[in-house]
């Protein structure tokens, strides 16, 4: 029997239905919620591969109800202010970044084949203001923002277990239009593409 794909988002409401070969997990808001989750659960069994799902915003380059396959995910707070590189020792490695397992990628550009693949960001404070948007689209060139992909794509990178991250786009990054968002949509979409992904995965 094949092991379990671990399937993890921030709150119930992304997470896909439940099948036996998934294990569902909604660790919670943020980067540390989901590293301490899914560090919890990786202790606990044996998975073939982790996955990040969710909703998140757009940098302007996938619209509502997009999906994005995210690559690369670089945690953007940690640092400096401003992007000046921290001085370090020699023997230290600042860890600002994770890479999805690139055969992951692969399949799920095949099985999704009008999703983007890029970079995505994550943040603790979600942006609320169109400069901070500009200043991460600057310094990143992310296609989206959320506050757990860093975070998961790393823990599971360190267990040494495969990982990949998918999001739906609700809204743009900046100013926070509520006016604007679709939610619903974003869901409906993230698990349609789940349900396709799951048939080359499994």
């Amino acid at each position: 029997m094949k092991p379990r794909l671990l399937i993890v988002s921030a709150v119930p409401a992304e997470l896909p239905p439940a099948s036996p070969a998934l294990a569902l997990l909604a660790a919670g808001i943020g980067p540390v919620e989901a590293a301490s989750a899914v560090a919890a659960a990786l202790a606990r069994e044996a998975y073939g591969a982790v996955v990040s799902v969710g909703i998140a915003g757009s940098f302007g380059r996938i619209a509502n109800g997009g999906i994005a396959i995210v690559a690369e995910d670089i945690l953007a707070e940690l640092g400096v202010e401003g992007g000046e590189a921290i001085q370090l020792p020699s023997d230290v490695t600042l860890v600002d970044r994770a890479y999805a397992d690139p055969v992951l990628v692969e399949t799920a550009r095949r099985a999704l084949p009008e999703a983007a693949v890029g970079r995505g960001v994550t943040v603790s404070t979600v942006t609320a203001t169109d400069r901070r948007a500009a200043e991460l689209r600057q310094r990143f060139d992310p296609l989206v923002e959320s506050m757990e992909g860093f975070a998961v794509l790393r823990t599971a990178q360190r267990a040494g277990v495969r990982a990949l991250e998918l999001r739906a786009v609700s809204n743009l990054v900046g100013v926070r239009d509520r006016g604007a968002w679709d939610i619903p949509g974003a869901l409906r979409a993230l698990h349609a593409a789940c349900a396709r992904l799951w048939e080359s995965l499994l």
